[in-house]
């Protein structure tokens, strides 16, 4: 199987084969992507045939020996909506300009508080699939990076134990924060930041108000751990300097290594020991999604 994790910028992959009962990781990369990761983008003619040159543009192309895809889609493309109760079914339609065109669809997580609903675009998932299909794959799941992220979380720590924590992406293009408590998903945020102000793109739950302090990295203080109690991260960002470095001071700041528990093809090794953890870290998402998906 071919797990890929769709981003604004980058697209990350992971390739494993199942042997017996364990799933060993075989390759693993990443590749730019040269088009713009929104809605209104896949609604453009040339938008199918800039898809498929992505997925014509893995390595081993067209001699690849894994026939079948799972993909997970960024917030840019996705709505997330926490409610105490099941969301109307109105509210599923997007709006450009003045118009209703297309219609959403909606998975919904019962949580043991209230509802988590992922909203769909089905223009978006059916140019996915037949974008897979003219590469010669099988595109067998589409779900959300932050779902894959929180079973990375999952499979990794021990948290039912804690009484809260936080999941946090870092990100140069949309960051996305998740908080539970005793284990139970809270609140949710998407956001971008400029200039040290937070400006939500996409916010549900309780979300504390005073998150563009202490998410100020030029002035972190222990107050991420009084607002966010011991925080997962990890980051999308490709720069010369470490992205997370700000937060490595802190002991309660854990660095995801998404790779723990999984098995890596001895050809993989060399590279893979070479990667710092930040680096690791890119592929949260994409290794999350190698075992199952749950919430």
């Amino acid at each position: 199987m071919l797990y890929l994790s769709l981003n604004p910028n980058l697209l990350i992959y992971v390739a494993s084969r199942q042997i017996q009962e364990d799933e060993i990781v075989e390759d693993y990369g990443k590749l730019s992507v040269p088009f713009a990761v929104d809605r209104s983008f896949f609604y453009q003619k040339d938008a199918l045939a800039m898809v498929t040159a992505l997925f014509q543009s893995l390595p081993h192309y067209p001699s690849m020996s894994w026939e079948e895809l799972a993909l997970s889609l960024p917030p840019t493309l996705l709505t997330y909506t926490l409610s105490p109760e099941p969301i109307p079914q109105w509210i599923d339609r997007i709006r450009f300009g003045e118009t209703y065109i297309e219609a959403l669809s909606k998975k919904n997580y019962t949580l043991e508080k209230g509802y988590l609903t992922i909203w769909y675009d089905p223009k978006i998932l059916d140019l996915f699939v037949q974008a897979a299909k003219n590469c010669g794959f099988v595109l067998q799941k589409i779900t959300s990076g932050f779902i894959n992220a929180i079973n990375a979380i999952n499979m990794i720590y021990d948290t039912k134990n804690y009484d809260k924590f936080s999941l946090l992406k870092w990100d140069s293009f949309y960051s996305e924060l998740a908080l539970f408590k005793k284990n139970i998903l809270t609140g949710y945020l998407c956001f971008r930041i400029n200039q040290s102000k937070l400006l939500p793109l996409n916010i549900n739950g309780d979300i504390p108000e005073n998150l563009s302090e202490i998410l100020d990295t030029d002035n972190l203080t222990e107050n991420l751990y009084k607002t966010l109690g011991p925080i997962f991260l990890y980051s999308h960002q490709v720069v010369d300097s470490d992205p997370l470095e700000p937060f490595k001071k802190f002991g309660f700041c854990e660095i995801i290594n998404p790779w723990t528990g999984l098995r890596i093809d001895t050809k993989q090794r060399e590279n893979f020991s070479e990667l710092s953890s930040a680096e690791r870290s890119l592929w949260t998402e994409t290794a999350g999604f190698i075992t199952r998906e749950s919430l």
